[in-house]
């Protein structure tokens, strides 16, 4: 079962050990690059599953830094995907798994085109989505969290709606004033990212050029980050 620290891979972790109480519960380990409220939910989720989650690592970048990968590659998104994604979380995954292994991922029962997606990149994979089976949304794995008595992570109650790394790469102009406003650091120190490797996080807009109040988050956010959305062209980067 792979585990992102989100709401729904939460819930569907819980989902998946009713049937499979053996299973392995994985997460690849950016945490250094999360909210630190992260490392509470990873603790309240063990005692939620009755089981410890296993933290897995990068053999290529140790730190699981998302600078240092970016730095690496000068390259920081493409319509394919991030190379954070894909180094810190999709390789981790493939240098962990067996050819005999069965997956279980937090896809909710309104992401039919990704679980489709994932069919077509990765045909050889065995795997289920236990919400979308039983036609659970995002919203509900808040409810079920929260009569669970977890407290869902601190980055969904400052309004993001996924919890992903805090200044995601993929996020657009309304994500990026939003995280400009929470965590002015980070904006800044992106920019200044963007500046040394020569290309931006938004198509076209460079952060330090980003005008406050462009873009409208509602509409335009970052999009989730899991293990199994880089896809396969970065393979030949």
């Amino acid at each position: 079962m792979w585990f992102s620290c989100g709401a729904a891979s939460a819930v569907a972790t819980k989902f998946f050990l009713k049937d499979h109480p053996e299973a392995l519960v994985c997460y690849c380990d950016t945490s250094k690059n999360e909210h630190p409220d992260n490392e509470r939910f990873i603790k309240d989720c063990e005692e939620y599953f009755g089981k410890s989650i296993l933290r897995l690592k990068s053999s290529s970048y140790p730190k699981m830094d998302v600078e240092q990968v970016l730095l690496s590659h000068q390259f920081i998104n493409g319509p394919f995907g991030a190379p954070c994604t894909k180094r810190l979380k999709k390789d981790v995954r493939k240098e962990f798994q067996l050819p005999t292994d069965f997956h279980a991922f937090g896809y909710t029962s309104d992401e039919k085109i990704r679980i489709e997606r994932l069919k077509e990149s990765e045909p050889d994979l065995k795997f289920t989505c236990p919400l979308y089976n039983n036609f659970i949304s995002k919203k509900d794995c808040y409810t079920i969290l929260k009569e669970a008595g977890i407290k869902i992570p601190r980055m969904y109650e400052l309004g993001y709606v996924n919890n992903n790394c805090i200044g995601c790469v993929k996020g657009g102009k309304g994500y990026w004033n939003k995280i400009r406003k929470d965590f002015p650091s980070i904006f800044w120190k992106m920019a200044q990212l963007e500046m040394k490797i020569g290309a931006s996080c938004i198509n076209g807009t460079f952060l330090f050029d980003l005008k406050k109040g462009e873009g409208n988050y509602t509409t335009d956010y970052e999009p989730d980050c899991g293990v199994v959305c880089a896809s396969t062209l970065l393979d030949d980067e």
